[in-house]
């Protein structure tokens, strides 16, 4: 048998999750060693649970041949960490895929390096516009953008890198056969006109929400850096930014509305000193340049990054041909502009309102804090003691969820506290406490966390 098959029978399992199977994997060397071993070697694991043992006890291939088989059918590639074709990045992180399911042509992500643009679907106008001439200044760039292609940023960020002509990919939950969300179907078909789609379940898996977080560790693990642009505090965007810090890639953040609630949680993170400031495209550019093959056009990637926005920055200079210099962007969210002193050269008056600009920036985040707090409190709610039907669904939790809600009943009430008890990192904790809110476990705010 070859070890591609009993790759797809081991990940195929239900309930097994990457972290078990890279803890498998870690302890019995490769996957035909995993199927050829027996009930008493399984319960003999630590890491494994009754359920995990009976699963893996179940040795019939007939489920995953049909899973090979359909995807021969579907043109539908199947790669595994020994495959020269799986993702090089992707391949290095603690919990990689058992198997990568790829609908289209994988696109070059080493001559190419990819950037994951993630955001809220809930997102605002200008959210929309600014993912949209990301996503195209850095496809111009010589990256290739990657998105989860949710509504909201995901879709405005993979549209704009489309206009460009240049390779794109998108990471599904469920099966890459399977459109989500189907408003965006007609954006799943330019996608793979020139890039692809990928998923680590087989296809036919529906997209359902417990798969998304772990979803989100592909988006950051595929790519050198992720740009989030819009994320409110509780949100999948902050679960791959968390995901990107822990497998050491770069992290940049678009600032947003300091009264904004949808970018409450990506402008602390730049508060929080996570996060590199992006103020514009060639930001990532200029810190990921040793990965890229040539360094790129910086006017043209500025270029590109006005046309996204429909053109009218570009219109607003014609209007005034006797304008002595380009309004640059951030220029461009205060108005009145200011007029240039008399007798100041061109550069001069650049660096003046360069200044201007900056010292109001940072204004902007000293203002951010005490916003961000108020709405955080607006949304507490009353502290409640942890549901006798709560202790049951804890014992079905592992790896990190599993001790964070232990330190949690041992009366852990903060991140801060849940870091100090349990020795894991601040992103894992905020990673773990995220995916216990989406499963209904826990409730809170970013100051104060509770069982439910």
């Amino acid at each position: 048998m070859s070890d591609r098959l009993y790759r797809v029978w081991l990940s195929a399992k239900n309930g097994l999750s990457p972290r078990v199977i890279a803890a498998l994997l870690a302890h019995f060397g490769d996957p035909a060693h995993i199927y050829a071993a027996g009930c008493e070697e399984f319960l003999q694991c630590a890491f494994l649970q009754k359920t995990h043992v009976d699963a893996l006890c179940d040795k019939d291939l007939a489920p995953a041949e049909e899973i090979l088989h359909r995807c021969a059918r579907e043109h539908i590639a199947v790669l595994t960490p020994e495959d020269v074709d799986y993702p090089e990045r992707l391949r290095m992180i603690v919990d990689p895929p058992a198997v990568l399911y790829v609908r289209g042509r994988m696109p070059d992500l080493e001559g190419a390096p990819g950037v994951a643009i993630v955001g809220t679907r809930s997102c605002s106008a200008y959210g929309l516009i600014q993912a949209a001439k990301f996503g195209a200044a850095l496809a111009e760039a010589g990256f290739t953008v990657v998105t989860g292609m949710a509504l909201g940023i995901d879709g405005a960020a993979s549209r704009g890198a489309l206009r460009t002509g240049k390779p794109t990919a998108a990471v599904f939950a469920g099966g890459v056969d399977l459109c989500y969300p189907p408003q965006n179907r007609a954006l799943m078909s330019d996608i793979l006109l020139n890039g692809a789609i990928l998923s680590e379940n087989p296809p036919g898996t529906p997209h359902k929400g417990s798969l998304f977080p772990v979803r989100n560790r592909i988006l950051s693990g595929l790519c050198a850096a992720t740009l989030v642009i819009e994320a409110p505090v509780r949100s999948g965007a902050l679960i791959t930014a968390s995901a990107a810090l822990d497998q050491g890639r770069e992290l940049f953040v678009l600032p947003g509305g300091v009264d904004n609630p949808a970018s409450a949680g990506s402008n602390a993170l730049l508060r929080q000193g996570a996060a590199q400031i992006a103020l514009e495209p060639m930001d990532l550019v200029h810190e990921l340049s040793g990965l890229l093959r040539t360094m790129p056009d910086a006017e043209r990637v500025r270029a590109i990054y006005l046309r996204e926005s429909g053109g009218a920055e570009l219109r607003t200079e014609s209007k005034e041909p006797s304008a002595p210099r380009k309004t640059s962007r951030r220029e461009k969210s205060a108005a009145p502009q200011p007029e240039p002193i008399p007798g100041e050269t061109p550069e001069e008056t650049e660096r003046r309102l360069q200044a201007e600009s900056d010292a109001r920036v940072d204004a902007a985040f000293k203002r951010a804090e005490p916003a961000i707090r108020a709405f955080r409190e607006a949304n507490r709610a009353e502290k409640t003691e942890p549901k006798s039907e709560t202790n049951s669904l804890l014992q079905e939790l592992t790896g990190d969820e599993k001790l964070v809600a232990q330190v949690m009943l041992q009366g852990a009430k903060t991140p801060d506290d849940i870091i100090r008890m349990s020795g894991l990192s601040a992103s894992r904790v905020l990673s773990a406490l995220t995916m216990l809110e989406i499963d209904g476990l826990v409730s809170g705010t970013a100051t104060e966390v509770r069982l439910v």
